[in-house]
């Protein structure tokens, strides 16, 4: 990501020395893990995996390929690990783009001469940035300062301008973009080393205009810039990366620059903003595997039966649910969530973490409030009813009898309340809905407890039900007279 001179040349031999520290085997996980490629210039070029706490590399590479020339740039999608890397040949001005998947160890030659694509005049890249959520791959010309976009296909590049703007110094390497499409460059840097002043400016995408907002003293050298590269982790920090070690900008730092809105700040003047050096050499270019941020969600709250609203919960990743404390219910206490109403879905604790794919509702879930033991019952007194079918299509009427009828506040089915009135007789008439054939219970609700009527009816098809064939007794028939014998007389 910077020119490889003498002086990084022969710091570079220490360096590798000093941190080939073993390290836990290489996962598939790639978000947020720390890369650094070798900047040797002799055919052989590596990318290893960085431990930003121990300052180390790891003892083996993820991927080694036949680079001829000198590893300048870096950048990783921590989507799939897919690694682009540019190295340029300084005797020869040649620039060659590379496509390197970690998790294989391969790499492809994808451009041998990007100084032969059309789009701009240097083509040694200092540093590489990749928009989470485009996939645009930008680069920074060392020498020009001139921003690009790189086809990552193709290793083909379009020129976006150059870098212009009052206050921000044209020499500098670093470039990174937030996940919120912020394209942040650094400069070279000013002042007296090893204490130079980096400026840090927010870029134009479209004509690389820059806006400064910040300036810090960041890890400098006597022979050197203080910044030649940048990237940002997931929790939005800004990371710089030096010749003799990193320093960090804190995302709650950059918060109060005004980096929102359409990436400028209001004014020219920048800020003094304070840096965490870290120790640790980074021998070479320098990326930080980041994703797209996850689409901000919603969770709807039902209350399910009870009384009272819950305020939604937006937003990205893992949300924290509510606790319910507007919801109530008499009789009953909320138990939890579930993303089904009858809780036949996924049970959801209160003020637990959740991790919706989609915007979603999920619903009270309530207990009933267990009802002490009494000596003496005191609840109604049903009058027992012989079972009767009820039309499972249209459903039907059920008469409760009874006494004491008046303390009944609630009859339900299968834990659905029921439309019920007194009827003028005393009794109560419950509208029982249509339901699926078989048998049913009813729940009786009163004040102090409860009852449950099992089989209180039975659903029946009406297309399975036969006609009636009703017995009648035959008609009696008059008496059939018996034949009168005739007595003849017989002559003689």
């Amino acid at each position: 990501m910077r020119k490889a001179t003498s002086i990084l040349a022969s710091v570079l031999l220490v360096g590798t020395a000093l941190i080939a520290a073993p390290q836990a085997a290489h996962a598939t996980s790639y978000v947020g893990k720390y890369y650094v490629g070798s900047e040797n210039g002799n055919g052989s070029e590596s990318i290893f995996e960085f431990d930003p706490l121990s300052g180390q590399t790891s003892s083996t590479a993820l991927a080694t390929f036949a680079a001829t020339n000198y590893l300048t740039s870096l950048e990783v999608d921590g989507t799939n690990g897919i690694a682009y890397a540019v190295s340029y040949s300084y005797g020869s001005a040649r620039t060659q783009f590379w496509t390197i998947d970690l998790g294989a160890g391969s790499a492809t030659l994808t451009n041998s001469d990007m100084s032969s694509t059309p789009g701009a005049n240097d083509r040694n890249f200092s540093d590489l940035a990749l928009d989470p959520i485009t996939g645009t791959l930008y680069g920074r010309s060392d020498s020009s300062s001139d921003i690009f976009i790189i086809d990552k296909s193709t290793g083909q590049t379009s020129s976006v301008g150059t870098i212009t703007g009052s206050g921000f110094p044209a020499n500098g390497f670093g470039l990174a973009i937030s996940s919120s499409q912020k394209l942040i460059a650094t400069s070279g840097g000013s002042g007296v080393s090893p204490n130079r002043a980096t400026t840090f400016g927010v870029l134009n995408t479209s004509t690389a205009a820059v806006m400064p907002f910040g300036k810090a003293v960041v890890n400098g050298n006597a022979g050197g810039v203080p910044v030649w590269a940048a990237d940002f982790t997931e929790a939005g920090d800004l990371v710089l990366v030096g010749s003799v070690g990193r320093a960090t900008i804190s995302a709650a730092t950059l918060a109060t620059l005004d980096l929102v809105g359409t990436g400028f700040v209001s004014s020219t003047a920048t800020t003094s903003v304070s840096a965490t050096s870290a120790a640790g050499y980074m021998p070479g270019p320098f990326a930080i595997a980041n994703t797209a941020p996850a689409a901000s969600r919603t969770i709807s709250y039902d209350a399910n039966l009870g009384a009272g609203s819950e305020a939604a919960t937006s937003g990205s990743g893992s949300l924290t649910l509510s606790s319910g404390s507007s919801l109530t219910r008499t009789g009953y206490t909320l138990s939890g969530w579930n993303t089904a109403a009858n809780g036949s879905g996924t049970a959801l604790a209160l003020g637990s973490s959740y991790t919706p794919s989609a915007n979603i509702t999920i619903y009270a879930q309530w207990a009933a409030v267990p009802v002490a033991a009494s000596a003496k019952y005191e609840g109604p007194l049903f009058t027992p009813i012989a079972k009767r079918n009820i039309n499972s299509v249209t459903g039907g009427t059920l008469t409760l009898e009874g006494r004491s009828l008046s303390k009944v506040t609630k009859v339900s089915l299968n834990g659905s309340d029921l439309s019920s009135e007194v009827n003028t007789v005393g009794g109560i008439d419950v509208k029982v809905p249509a339901g699926k054939p078989g048998s049913a219970d009813l729940k009786i609700t009163f004040l102090g407890g409860s009852l449950v009527w099992e089989n209180a009816f039975q659903y029946v098809d009406p297309a399975s039900i036969k006609p009636e064939f009703v017995y009648h007794e035959p008609k009696p028939s008059k008496p059939v007279k018996k034949p009168t014998k005739v007595k003849t007389k017989v002559k003689k």
